[in-house]
């Protein structure tokens, strides 16, 4: 008789995804390498209010739904015929030179190129995926680079910070 396992998901069997539009030679739907990721939290905002005639009682509701920045880490790969190996420095400048063109509203044909929909999934012992995250409108706000050292005995990393405006837990 099979037993099914009740062993808990390992934090290093994950796929991140970017699920719409092309970046650089990046194609819709591409799974791209990544080693780390971190700010996977959403929060609801607090709203205290009192009334005047209780005013010892604090009462609170739910407000806004806050969702933290991503953080995702890798290595840097020397040049291959790997279509990620420039993904977030390309993504990257689609952001920036938004930044340098005069705004274009979306009503007007501006297609947004810069905000992209991603895809975190965790993946069963089997590779199946068991858990997925899903993330709206993200963009990329900070990249940077390892310190460059010559007495030290690490791996070139580049680090990602981007910016999401909605982000789903899917079962």
């Amino acid at each position: 008789m099979a037993t099914l396992s009740r062993d808990a998901y390992r934090v290093e069997n994950f796929r991140f995804t970017v699920t719409d539009t092309t970046v650089g030679s990046g194609t819709m739907g591409q799974d791209i390498k990544c080693s780390k990721i971190t700010g996977l939290n959403q929060k609801v905002e607090e709203i205290a209010w009192r009334e005047g005639n209780q005013a010892e009682i604090q009462h609170k509701q739910p407000g806004q739904m806050m969702f933290d920045d991503l953080t995702i880490e890798r290595p840097m790969q020397p040049s291959s015929t790997d279509a990620d190996v420039n993904f977030f420095l390309d993504w990257f400048k689609l952001g920036a030179d938004v930044q340098q063109t005069p705004f274009v509203s979306k009503a007007a044909g501006d297609n947004f190129s810069y905000r992209k929909d991603l895809e975190i999934a965790v993946l069963d012992r089997t590779g199946s995926k068991a858990r997925r995250y899903r993330i709206v409108n993200a963009f990329v706000k900070e990249r940077t680079v390892s310190d460059l050292d010559a007495s030290a005995n690490e791996i070139l990393k580049e680090t990602c910070v981007i910016a999401i405006e909605y982000m789903e837990e899917i079962k």
